[in-house]
């Protein structure tokens, strides 16, 4: 174990062009780790933009 987060997405249903792509979006940009809940607990700019 290296410490890194990941997350698993598994499609469930008929296939719906685009549909994978917009969930994975709406989930990455609700969590408790998306860019604009880094950046209302004050993480400067800089460092969320920052290469990984």
């Amino acid at each position: 174990m290296r410490g890194f987060r990941v997350r698993a997405y598994c499609p469930v249903g008929d296939l719906v062009a685009g549909m994978a792509y917009l969930v994975r979006r709406l989930l990455e940009n609700t969590s408790n780790e998306s860019f604009l809940h880094e950046q209302a607990n004050g993480v400067p700019l800089e460092e969320l933009l920052a290469p990984p």
